[in-house]
């Protein structure tokens, strides 16, 4: 379970400047943006060829640039 006082926290930090604590926050956050990228995934056609775990990373990658 995330704790969302802690990447709350996390955020504040970032947000000031404190941009080492990225990776931080993505390892609390990257167990459940996996799961929620398997759900998505679910509901794609057969044959798709991303999985959650590449997903996930994606998602991290893209939000690591716009910090």
């Amino acid at each position: 379970m995330m704790d969302n006082q802690a990447i709350t926290a996390l955020l504040t930090e970032i947000k000031s400047g404190r941009k080492d604590l990225v990776d931080e926050v993505f390892g609390l956050l990257y167990a459940e943006i996996k799961s929620i990228a398997g759900h998505q995934l679910k509901q794609l056609s057969p044959g798709q060829t991303i999985t959650p775990t590449v997903l996930a990373q994606l998602v991290l990658s893209s939000a690591r640039e716009h910090l």
